[in-house]
């Protein structure tokens, strides 16, 4: 009867304490910092600027990530799933069984994106190991491996998989009724070396996405401190956005996250 009593009464402390630790992270969760997905923070930043332009980022948006790799570490899209229609592309059948798993209401595209003047139905695919790694790539883009990532360059085998030509993707996701209807529109690209030319074929004008998340890798020869410098004055990605409508907004590390000016919906 004692034993009863004393595991009746650890059970009523420990009820006690949950209640009131609930009522503090109530009240005081705003305050917390949000959980974080993308590599150095990218995912959060996507969600601030839609916040900022106005839009509603409590209402069902849509996304598009180019290049997807995992469906929850370094993901610059997992912390919009469930709230959103996702279009994800990668490369490898154990991606997309894990994506099945983790994100099913995805829309999974297990496909290599090529640009439009690409000729031939399948493409030569890079990846090492049975997942593959943040390298994986296009034979022949243009990877460059920093000194951090360069062991992610090992092990690797060539697969051959099947192509699709980035203005078909736009067609594809454009052609879904719920992309134009989201009250807001993320996409995101890191196809190592080769953002540029996708987003130069994709037919961003007709998809209109509100946010562009893509890499950007400054040359060798462009010192940290002459990056911003780069970007305002010699960068062919932010040329070309910038003449697409959109303006630079962020930098975070190698991705340049940029907002789409007639998405403002300030006053």
């Amino acid at each position: 009867m004692n034993q009863f009593l004393l595991l009746k009464s650890k059970i009523k402390r420990f009820l006690h304490m949950f209640h009131h630790s609930f009522g503090w992270v109530r009240c005081y969760g705003s305050a917390l910092p949000p959980f974080i997905f993308g590599s150095i923070g990218e995912d959060a930043v996507i969600e601030h600027h839609i916040y900022y332009l106005g839009l509603d980022n409590k209402a069902p948006g849509a996304y598009l990530d180019i290049g997807c790799h995992h469906p929850i570490a370094l993901s610059n899209t997992y912390r919009f799933y469930g709230r959103a229609l996702g279009y994800v592309v990668d490369v490898g059948n154990a991606k997309a069984k894990l994506w099945k798993r983790i994100r099913p209401k995805d829309i999974f595209l297990n496909t290599a994106v090529v640009p439009n003047d690409y000729q031939g139905e399948d493409v030569e695919f890079v990846i090492a190991g049975k997942y593959g790694t943040g390298m994986d790539h296009v034979s022949g883009y243009g990877v460059e491996p920093t000194k951090d990532s360069s062991h992610l360059l090992k092990n690797q085998r060539i697969i051959k998989v099947s192509a699709l030509k980035a203005r078909d993707l736009g067609g594809l996701v454009s052609s879904d009724g719920g992309w134009f209807k989201a009250a807001w529109r993320v996409l995101s690209i890191d196809i190592e070396g080769a953002d540029f030319k996708i987003l130069e074929d994709i037919n961003l004008q007709l998809l209109r996405p509100d946010i562009v998340a893509a890499e950007d890798h400054v040359p060798n020869e462009v010192s940290q401190w002459d990056r911003i410098s780069y970007y305002r004055d010699n960068s062919p990605l932010v040329n070309l956005m910038t003449n697409l409508g959109y303006s630079l907004q962020s930098v975070v590390g190698p991705t340049l996250i940029f907002v789409r000016i007639a998405s403002y919906k300030g006053s």
